[in-house]
């Protein structure tokens, strides 16, 4: 028994002993080797390395501050805060501590506080390059958008080459320009039976801290009848976290329905979900129509995956539908390619609408669609968008006849 314990004792010593060969190293080294460890997520040896280092070096502050970084990076934001204060403690004026604390204070959510660090250490370190730069972040985090844009020029004149500076001025300018004007245009053919229609719109759309408004009017030329509808969109935030929709429509054409008004409520769950339910109310001259609908969009890198089912019902009738959406977004912002099908009838569709005053089975036809969306931004205020679409309807429950309608959109995007 003896002779298996030594042998075993004697397999595991080399691995015991390189187990513990850090320890030879320097105290900057196995800091350096601790920060490491800590970047990749093995926070236990890199705490255990630390706190060697300030059992034997007790004012190793570069040791303390980095065990600090190892609580923030894991989330353990009070933890982390409180060591940086022992820190400063004794040397009020510490760069990395200083920084270290804006950045656990503005991970935390706790961005006044953040700023508050961010000017203290701007005392200490005037026009530290680093420290302005932190500062415009958390001002951009808490929507003063001029006042970061300003400091972040200031950054930009003391290194003209911080490309990170630049790039987030670039952005935060775009995100300033609160107007946007939007022109469409459209046409839709048939393979049988009707001319070509023509539908058109264009929007002015205006942001807001609290959320963005849009005002569009609508034009269709269809049946040889020209008709013009006019209406608002309201987006307001209601937290980081949830937002909504509302609309209303109004028009005196037979084009479009005497009154469009919708309604729905978004909420993004688990950082890459995003859901909603709502409903859409379309006000004819000869019948109302109520139709409950929601959403889900997943949210995988640069890919979202949508589907939103439709649903009516009324005493004479009960009619379902369901589009799918599939999303490539691209490094540049505001360009992507879009893919769509659907089934059964779809409020959201505006050439819908032209005819769902007309009869009540128009809801309970077959419908099959599909549809392509190409998106490209050109420079900081222009985007233009092309869209095809393919929808095999039937004309009519009785005939079994069906009828192809391809539409062809185009859209140009100004931000002001």
């Amino acid at each position: 028994m003896k002779q298996i314990f030594f042998t075993c004792l004697m397999f595991l010593l080399p691995y015991i002993g390189c187990s513990q060969e850090w320890k030879k190293e320097s105290p900057q080294v196995i800091v350096d080797h601790a920060r490491s460890e800590a970047g990749e997520g093995d926070y236990t040896k890199a705490r255990e390395k630390l706190q060697y280092i300030l059992k034997i070096v007790p004012d190793h502050q570069d040791a303390r501050i980095q065990l600090g970084r190892s609580y923030a990076w894991e989330g353990r934001y009070d933890e982390a805060i409180r060591i940086y204060d022992e820190v400063l403690s004794k040397n009020q004026d510490n760069l990395n501590a200083l920084m270290a604390k804006i950045d656990a204070q503005a991970w935390s959510g706790r961005l006044n506080d953040a700023q508050g660090t961010a000017d203290l250490a701007l005392e200490y370190h005037p026009g530290h390059e680093e420290v302005l730069f932190r500062k415009a972040q958390i001002l951009s985090y808490n929507a003063e958008v001029g006042q970061a844009i300003e400091i972040l020029d200031e950054v930009l004149r003391i290194n003209p080459a911080n490309l990170e500076a630049f790039d987030l001025k670039i952005k935060l300018e775009e995100q300033s320009r609160a107007y946007a004007v939007v022109i469409r245009f459209g046409v839709d053919v048939f393979d049988q039976a009707f001319d070509p229609a023509l539908n058109g719109s264009i929007e002015v759309n205006k942001e807001h801290s609290w959320g963005a408004v849009i005002a569009r009017v609508n034009y269709a030329h269809r049946f040889k009848l020209n008709g013009a509808q006019y209406e608002m969109d309201f987006y307001p935030a209601i937290n980081d976290k949830v937002y909504g929709y509302v609309n209303y429509g109004f028009s005196q054409s037979v084009l479009f329905s005497n009154h469009r008004m919708g309604a729905e409520v978004f909420a993004v769950v688990l950082n890459k979900l995003e859901t909603s339910i709502g409903a859409r109310y379309l006000q004819f001259t000869t019948q109302n129509i109520l139709t409950y609908t929601a959403s889900m969009r997943y949210y995988c890198k640069s890919m979202e995956f949508s589907v939103r089912p439709f649903y009516t019902h009324k005493k004479s009738f009960t009619a379902a539908s369901i589009d799918f959406e599939i999303k490539k977004n691209f490094k540049q912002t505001e360009t992507f390619i879009e893919l769509s099908t659907g089934f059964g009838f779809s409020p959201d569709i505006r050439f819908n609408q032209t005819f769902t005053g007309q009869s009540e089975q128009f809801y309970t036809l077959e419908s099959r669609r599909i549809g392509l969306k190409i998106q490209k931004r050109f420079g900081d205020r222009w985007n233009t968008s092309l869209e095809s679409r393919m929808n095999y309807r039937e004309l009519s429950e009785a005939s079994n006849d069906y009828l192809l309608i391809t539409s062809i959109i185009s859209s140009i995007r100004y931000k002001i």
